[in-house]
């Protein structure tokens, strides 16, 4: 297991952190108490605590104001690649905030520390890096606005930066790891009832305070509503971990791309409903026998495991050359050989992905995905998973090593 640095200071001390992957993460709450000055050095603490300073830096994707049941929403403009607000909408956000209304900023941007913090945790919760992300909740105390009893189809941990908030739970007996989001009272879509195991109702509910310092996990599922006691600002760490589902049709359409069986289409009124029938047997059972070989290898690049060396390790395969060369409009040549024969030829533009390439090629040990992560920072894991992908595919690289299944 690795340090979980970011977990660690979150949850204030790595026995905590070594805890909670224990025997909390992902299904049970958990409420922690400490000192906000923990933080200091995982977040700009002085910008997120000042909603003025705050709407002026950070890059929101979207802003929004919920007013009880009604709800604006302000959309920030483009500017040189990041999504900014203007004054104008700055000072109506600023406006309907002092009025009562919580504001809420999604997916913050442009703030280097709390984004390195958001990667380090997702290494820590063994979880591709751009499943996580963090949304900011700020609301003046006393407000009456506040959010109705529901559950949220996603893991998280609200950070309390500023103030009191008071936070009513209850568990979810009616539909186990749900899919979507759902309000209590509302009566839930035709497609999402047969779903329900129970009534979409609690019969049971728990409240807690969270002051400067607290954090809160919650999995996805619970029922929960706020109340601020004062002025409070909390972040809102989301997790979207993938799920069986998601990762199995994932890797579905992938073998989907990959077999031309797979992708002729369905020539429905051409054939006799016996012979669709048939043929459609024939196509499930190639596909049953792809998915049984799946391993290891398929979890690591889907991005499963944290990018983790301990997952799955790769090297190069010795009968495989791969030339990677420059040409004379900038682009590069990438060309796969195997015993003398090319087997695969192809024009790279991104330079990112060219510089992975040519880190790969020169691998001279065995190497896992977080060898690349610390070899290229600022590259993005799914840059990681396409490139190993297609070495994988092009016979270019193996698995050299997998953890034994116990």
């Amino acid at each position: 297991m690795s340090e979980l640095l970011a977990l660690s200071s979150l949850l204030d001390s790595p026995e905590q952190a070594r805890r909670f992957l224990r025997y909390v993460w992902p299904a049970r709450p958990l409420h922690v108490e400490g000192d906000r000055g923990r933080w200091s050095e995982l977040f700009e603490l002085d910008v997120l605590t000042d909603v003025p300073t705050l709407l002026a830096q950070v890059h929101p994707g979207n802003v929004r104001v919920q007013l009880g049941d009604d709800e604006v929403t302000i959309l920030p403009h483009t500017v040189d690649g990041h999504k900014r607000l203007t004054d104008v909408q700055r000072l109506h956000a600023l406006a309907l905030y002092g009025a009562g209304g919580q504001l809420y900023l999604e997916k913050l941007t442009g703030l280097p520390r709390l984004q390195a913090f958001l990667c380090a945790l997702a290494d820590d919760l063994g979880m591709p890096r751009p499943r996580v992300n963090c949304n900011l909740f700020a609301v003046r105390g006393g407000s009456s606005f506040t959010p109705p009893l529901h559950w949220d189809n996603g893991e998280g941990f609200v950070v309390q930066l500023c103030g009191v908030k008071r936070w009513t739970l209850a568990d979810n007996h009616a539909v186990p790891f749900p899919s979507f989001n759902y309000d209590a009272g509302r009566p839930p879509r035709l497609d999402q009832a047969l779903l329900f195991e129970s009534e979409p109702q609690p019969d049971h509910t728990r409240e807690i305070e969270l002051t400067e310092g607290s954090v809160l996990f919650l999995p996805r599922g619970v029922w929960h509503t706020t109340t601020p006691v004062s002025d409070s600002i909390h972040l809102d760490i989301m997790l979207h971990p993938p799920t069986w589902a998601g990762v199995l049709t994932d890797i579905v359409h992938r073998l989907g791309n990959e077999d031309a069986r797979l992708r002729a289409p369905i020539a429905a009124t051409a054939q006799s409903p016996a012979e669709l029938v048939a043929a459609f047997a024939r196509v499930r059972g190639e596909l049953i026998e792809a998915l049984s070989g799946l391993d290891g290898a398929d979890l690591a690049l889907e991005g499963i495991g944290g990018m983790a060396d301990d997952l799955v390790r790769f090297r190069r395969i010795p009968e495989a050359d791969m030339e990677v060369a420059p040409e004379n409009d900038g682009a590069t040549r990438v060309r796969v050989t195997r015993n003398g024969a090319e087997t695969v030829s192809l024009t790279v533009r991104d330079r990112d992905t060219v510089a992975v390439l040519e880190w790969i090629g020169a691998a001279g040990e065995s190497f896992g995905l977080g060898a690349l992560r610390a070899a290229f920072t600022t590259c993005s894991d799914d840059l990681f998973v396409r490139t190993l992908r297609f070495l994988w595919s092009a016979e270019v690289v193996e698995v050299f090593a997998q953890e034994p299944s116990s």
